[in-house]
């Protein structure tokens, strides 16, 4: 009985942060329904001190608090005949714009605040806000970047992403499903 009660403790800590760190990005990028758009930045500021940081670009960890933020803020058009990337099931957002027509109809021109992931947190490697800012941000003399691809929500137009692969999303689910049944099937097998 006792490895039982391991495993389930086990699988309680692996649970909290797979979901902090996998679960919960990829649920909400699927959510968000995100399209594919054409970016540009038009405003980017390092800034230092918490009261100055209501929202950050990008964090270096997804847990703390703020002292220094990377903000950038884009304008973006959507691209022609891109639709967005629905979740798998519809239970997993409660769209109201099913059967809408995207292809030219949304405004030309909008701003949204950029972010490299769905959460604008991560860590290094994989993420690092001094690169992410020199490579979107307003470069030293002033001049605004070149158009990027970005992904813009349609759920909230104010998020835009400067990546997007959904392979990975669905695989992260995927396998955290896969993981949560073999350590029932394990407990189950074992308390009997």
């Amino acid at each position: 009985m006792g490895f039982v009660w391991g495993m389930a403790g086990l699988s309680i800590i692996v649970f909290v942060f797979a979901a902090i760190w996998y679960i919960d990005p990829a649920l909400l990028t699927l959510v968000l329904q995100f399209r594919q758009a054409s970016c540009h930045t038009v405003d980017a500021a390092f800034l230092i001190g918490i009261s100055n940081c209501s929202w950050t670009s990008c964090k270096l960890g997804c847990t703390r608090e703020v002292y220094q933020c990377w903000q950038i803020q884009v304008s973006y058009e959507f691209v022609s005949g891109s639709e967005p990337f629905m979740p798998p099931r519809s239970s997993l957002s409660s769209s109201e714009d099913e059967g809408k027509d995207y292809s030219l109809n949304s405004k030309s021109s909008n701003i949204a605040r950029l972010y490299p992931n769905v959460r604008g947190c991560g860590y290094p490697p994989e993420l690092n806000c001094e690169e992410f800012y020199e490579q979107y941000g307003i470069g030293s003399l002033g001049i605004p970047s070149e158009p990027f691809t970005c992904w813009v929500s349609t759920l909230d137009s104010t998020i835009a992403m400067t990546e997007l692969n959904l392979v990975i999303f669905y695989q992260i689910i995927e396998i955290w499903f896969l993981i949560n049944l073999m350590s029932n099937s394990v407990c189950e097998t074992f308390s009997k």
